[in-house]
């Protein structure tokens, strides 16, 4: 033998030991596996015999597929509805929102026309006292020579009554709401 042979051969004399020890321990572990074998074998055909045949498993795929095929479909479905269903809420509470503006302009513009109502009442009624005033002192005054004969004063008076402002007035047929009706 040559000397690198008889090395090798030292090296695996050496690693001999270990071995038989490894295949104990290998054979010890196997040899509660080994005691099952007849009862494992058993319920290997039995899962076999359950077992669908051959033919069956390409069905099996197939529906597995269309189930799958559906569940994407009622996926896509489903968020197609929330999104159609968050457009339509998106669109009411837009409508709602305008309303709302609308009716927040119509009640600004009524109160300042209601304010401008209290003004316009107001300078009717110092108009008409400023009148009343005029017309009192007019009918005191002895010997006026603007004052009217007695039998034309009523006729006068009639004529000379105060009369509101053309435009915007009281009574020109301007709906100013409850409570400001004359």
């Amino acid at each position: 033998m040559r000397p690198v042979h008889q090395a090798r051969r030292r090296e695996l004399e050496a690693v001999l030991p270990g071995l038989g020890e490894d295949l104990a321990a290998a054979q010890e572990r196997l040899a509660p596996i080994l005691a099952q074998g007849p009862a494992l074998e058993v319920a290997a055909e039995r899962a076999a015999a359950a077992a669908p045949s051959a033919t069956v498993w390409p069905m099996v795929r197939r529906r597995q597929h269309d189930f799958e095929r559906d569940l994407d479909a009622s996926r896509r479905g489903a968020r197609a509805r929330d999104v159609d269903d968050a457009t339509h809420r998106n669109a009411r509470a837009r409508h709602d929102h305008q309303l709302a503006q609308r009716e927040l302009v119509a009640l600004h513009g009524e109160r300042e026309r209601r304010a401008d109502l209290r003004d316009l009442r107001e300078l009717e009624r110092a108009a008409r006292a400023e009148h009343a005033r005029r017309q009192r002192a007019a009918a005191t005054r002895p010997g006026d020579p603007t004052r009217p004969m007695p039998a034309l004063r009523r006729e006068h008076e009639r004529r000379q009554a105060y009369r509101p402002p053309l435009g915007r007035g009281v009574d020109r047929g301007v709906d100013r709401g409850p409570g400001l009706s004359r």
